[in-house]
Formats: structure tokens, C-alpha cells, sequence
């Protein structure tokens, strides 16, 4: 279980996959999308990251990425690195 912040509020994070990124307008749609607001990621490293999210998925994955809310695609879509990035807490998408 996830611990919550200090104003008891949990993470919530969207792992959405399988769908496919469009250009013009810039979007992602389709897919599958799953919601996880019990589950502590700063805790892990990136491979138990990525071991954890193929176990949902069931499929092996090359590259993720994130946006944090409030941002759309276009402006904070951000690849996910080997390490993640302090402000890293809300969207990751796997290609």
C-alpha cells in the first residue's frame, strides 16, 4: 500500500498501453488504460518499475512516458529515463 502525503492523499497513476499515438492532432487514443491509487512507485527502482507494469500488461516494454496533469501530450509528454525524474507521479505510457 502506498503511503499517502501529508494531506492523506494518494498518487493516483494512469499506465495506459496498446493504443496508438496520432500527430495531427497530437493524441493518444485506444488502447487499454488501468489506474493504480494504492501502489508506492517511489519505492521502486526503474526495473521493478518495468517488471511490475509488464506483469499488468503482459507484454514487454521498450520505452515509457509521462505527463504530468494539467499538461497536454504536446507540451509535457516526456520520455521515462532509466531513473525517474522527482516530478515523475502521474501519467506513464508504454510504447
Amino acid at each position: 500500500m502506498a503511503q499517502s502525503e501529508s494531506n492523506g492523499v494518494f498518487v493516483m497513476v494512469e499506465l495506459n498501453y496498446q493504443g496508438v499515438f496520432n500527430r495531427n492532432p497530437f493524441s493518444y487514443t485506444g488502447g487499454v488504460k488501468i489506474m493504480f491509487i494504492d501502489v508506492d512507485f517511489s519505492s521502486m527502482t526503474y526495473s521493478e518499475f518495468l517488471t511490475f507494469c509488464e506483469h499488468f500488461m503482459h507484454e514487454e516494454c521498450k520505452k515509457f512516458y509521462y505527463c504530468e496533469p494539467g499538461n497536454s501530450l504536446m507540451e509535457g509528454l516526456t520520455p521515462l529515463q532509466q531513473s525517474f525524474p522527482s516530478n515523475c507521479s502521474s501519467h506513464l505510457d508504454p510504447l
